[in-house]
C-alpha cells in the first residue's frame, strides 16, 4: 500500500468498497439476529404446564 507525505496509508476507492461491504455484511448478519429474537417462538414453562394440563385432563388448548 502506498503512503503519502505524512506517512500514513492511503485511502483508495477499493479500500472503502471493501469496508463498506464488510460494514453491510455485520449490518445484515446483526438484523437477522434481531428479528430472529424478536420473531423466534421463546421457550419458557408455560408450554410445558400446558402439555402438562392436557395429560391431566385429555384436553388440550390450541
Amino acid at each position: 500500500m502506498s503512503t503519502n507525505y505524512l506517512n500514513q496509508p492511503e485511502i483508495s476507492r477499493e479500500l472503502i468498497e471493501a469496508s463498506m461491504k464488510r460494514a453491510r455484511i455485520a449490518r445484515s448478519n446483526a438484523l437477522w439476529d434481531l428479528l430472529g429474537q424478536l420473531f423466534s417462538r421463546p421457550e419458557h414453562k408455560a408450554d410445558e404446564a400446558e402439555v402438562h394440563h392436557a395429560a391431566k385432563t385429555g384436553f388440550r388448548l390450541g
